[in-house]
């Protein structure tokens, strides 16, 4: 009994402790800046004053009392996450949510305690470093810690794989994204995709099928930009225009909102729209240790990633095809009524989704069936590689035959392989891409053959 006493004394000194740290968090340099209506300035963190926080309580603590910038998120706001925040066992400790893009600041503050080691597939390295921002606003967004520094994410003790497959333009390989794909799904329960084409293509089905459906994995990916010029990229020039990953039945197509629960005007409106979350106007980590404001349906699909690991965390049972079903059943209906074009089931809430409100649901167990095979219809003048080409064999083929075929191409060179989905990438002439692909199509022992396709991240 003793032993007790002292143990319950020593927490009370500890969080008597923490609140008075909380209480006397230094200002921030920028503060005059927070102003009500005022937006956050895109400041390094060098020009902040930082205050430990003591962990054990903190978890306990309202999201208010412990980031200060708190105001500038509306998305969490909106979203009742700060709801979940001030709960101690709803922190997503120990789900992964791996962030396929352009990498992530790996020293930025406000991420590094929930980093892990990652891949980078563009230089073929174990520094997934960020060139471009994108990918670490992503992270911020997803899972960003909730530690006094500045900003917190959906779910701020989620760990966050990084996956480095897009360059510091925000370009990349199919072949590579494929790979990252894979390599996310052998380690992360949750797969965040803010980037796609829209060329769809077998060899990113078979990667999305073995994430989904061989390992188990929710696949998350942003539904698109295509509904406003001013975010039209690569051939996606309309806002009915089908983006790929996001296009697939067993990937959820991420719609994005504005801080008044409309639709942002870039956000793609199509049939394959499974959910909602605020993407336009967002404030959170940015690289080189800074943070900034995005808009996309790309930062609105990390909203979806963080929930979902929230959701694991406390439901650790839990299928992929629960989790989808959690949110989508308890997402707030906007538009028309029921499941439309431009929300899908409606934008996310983190308190209906965690049964923090008296609302209950029925879940449902959903069937993510495989996405179907890529229809014969090439998309010949979509942006490829040049010089590459990936092509899979039937499994029936034998070592002789697969020696046949590949010696009847000329001057080809095996650059790469996707053991996991049985495909590899060949190093060929320039110019010769059709030529060869369709020389390969047409030899039984070939399952598909196509270009090494060029997706962009999604801003």
């Amino acid at each position: 009994m003793k032993v007790r006493l002292v143990i319950l004394v020593i927490f009370l000194v500890i969080a008597s402790l923490s609140a008075a740290l909380i209480a006397t968090t230094a200002t921030p340099t920028s503060a005059v800046h927070a102003a009500a209506g005022a937006r956050a300035p895109s400041l390094s963190t060098s020009a902040l004053t930082y205050t430990t926080f003591l962990p054990l309580v903190l978890n306990c603590y309202p999201r208010q009392g412990a980031d200060p910038y708190f105001s500038y998120q509306y998305d969490m706001s909106i979203i009742n996450a700060d709801d979940a925040w001030g709960l101690c066992n709803l922190y997503a400790g120990g789900v992964t949510i791996a962030i396929i893009d352009t990498g992530v600041d790996l020293d930025h503050p406000d991420l590094q305690v929930n980093l892990l080691p990652g891949y980078d597939y563009w230089d073929y390295d174990a520094v997934p470093e960020d060139g471009n921002g994108h990918g670490t606003n992503v992270a911020g967004i997803a899972a960003a810690a909730l530690n006094g520094i500045r900003v917190a994410g959906v779910a701020p003790t989620a760990k966050i794989l990084p996956v480095r497959v897009l360059n510091n333009q925000g370009s990349g390989y199919l072949s590579d994204v494929a790979a990252g794909i894979i390599y996310a799904a052998d380690r992360a329960k949750v797969l965040n995709l803010s980037l796609g084409g829209v060329s769809s293509s077998q060899t990113m089905v078979d990667a999305i099928n073995y994430a989904a459906n061989t390992k188990g994995r929710l696949v998350v990916a942003a539904a698109g930009n295509c509904g406003d010029s001013f975010y039209q990229y690569n051939g996606c020039s309309y806002q009915h225009q089908p983006v790929y990953p996001a296009s697939y039945s067993n990937v959820m197509a991420v719609a994005a909102t504005t801080s008044s629960d409309t639709r942002a005007s870039f956000s793609n409106v199509n049939s394959y729209v499974d959910i909602a979350a605020p993407g336009d106007d967002i404030y959170n980590t940015y690289y080189g240790n800074s943070y900034t404001y995005e808009s996309g349906t790309s930062q609105a699909a990390p909203h979806v990633a963080g929930l979902a690991a929230l959701v694991w965390a406390k439901n650790p049972g839990y299928t992929a095809a629960q989790v989808w079903s959690r949110m989508t059943s308890t997402a707030i209906d906007l538009g028309a009524a029921g499941v439309d074009t431009s929300f899908g089931a409606g934008r996310i809430d983190v308190k209906q989704t965690l049964g923090l409100t008296a609302l209950q649901t029925n879940l449902l167990e959903m069937n993510l069936a495989k996405a179907e095979p890529v229809p014969a219809v090439d998309q010949r003048t979509a942006p490829f590689v040049p010089g590459r080409i990936i092509v899979k064999f039937k499994g029936t083929v034998s070592a002789p035959a697969f020696a046949r075929v590949m010696a009847a191409l000329p001057h080809m060179e095996v650059i790469a392989a996707l053991p996991a989905i049985d495909a590899q990438v060949l190093q060929i002439p320039v110019g010769a891409e059709w030529k060869m692909i369709d020389q390969l199509r047409a030899q039984p022992e070939v399952d598909y053959a196509e270009p090494d396709y060029i997706l962009h991240l999604i801003r």
